[in-house]
C-alpha cells in the first residue's frame, strides 16, 4: 500500500523522486543510489568521481569570444588563459575546462563549431644578409585558427 502510493507519486515529481530496485544486490543499489545523488547534486560530489577529464583548448584569439559565450550557454566552466605561439607568434587563448567523461564529446562538438580555421596572408620575415630584390617577400596565404585540443585523465578533482 505505502509502496505503490510512492510508485504512483513518482511520475508527478521526477526532481523529488528516483526509483531505485532494492532487489539488486547491496553493492549495485548502493551505486545506483551515489549516481543518482552525484548526478543530481554534482556540486558536494567532484572529489568521489573517477571520470573527470581536463581539456586544453589552444584558439585563435578571434574565436575566444564566442567560444566563451556558448561555454557559458552550455553550462561549461572554462577558465581563460592568454597566450601567445605558434607560427605567428599571435595571441591565442587557451581556455582549461575540468569536466565529467561522458561530456567531453559535448564540449569538443562546441569547441569544433566556434573555431574555425581560416586563411591569412603573412609576409615572410626578411633577412638582414640577403639582397635588396631578394630581401622583398610578397605575402603568401597559411591557414591559422582552429583549435588545438588536448584530452587528458584527471587523478583528483577538487573544489575548495
Amino acid at each position: 500500500m505505502v509502496r505503490q502510493g510512492y510508485l504512483d507519486i513518482i511520475p508527478t515529481d521526477p526532481e523529488r523522486f528516483i526509483q531505485i530496485d532494492a532487489t539488486k544486490t547491496v553493492d549495485e543499489v548502493v551505486q545506483e543510489c551515489l549516481t543518482a545523488l552525484v548526478d543530481r547534486y554534482p556540486e558536494y560530489f567532484y572529489e568521489w568521481r573517477d571520470n573527470m577529464r581536463l581539456i586544453i583548448a589552444i584558439v585563435q584569439d578571434k574565436d575566444s569570444h564566442l567560444l566563451s559565450d556558448e561555454f557559458a550557454n552550455a553550462n561549461v566552466r572554462a577558465t581563460r588563459l592568454s597566450t601567445t605561439g605558434g607560427f605567428l607568434r599571435a595571441g591565442n587563448t587557451t581556455f582549461l575546462v575540468g569536466i565529467e567523461e561522458e561530456r567531453v564529446e559535448e564540449v569538443l562538438t562546441i569547441i569544433r563549431e566556434n573555431c574555425e580555421s581560416r586563411e591569412q596572408l603573412t609576409t615572410p620575415p626578411v633577412h638582414l644578409d640577403t639582397t635588396l630584390e631578394a630581401g622583398m617577400s610578397m605575402p603568401v596565404p597559411i591557414r591559422v585558427g582552429g583549435a588545438t585540443v588536448f584530452v587528458v585523465p584527471v587523478e583528483a578533482f577538487h573544489r575548495f
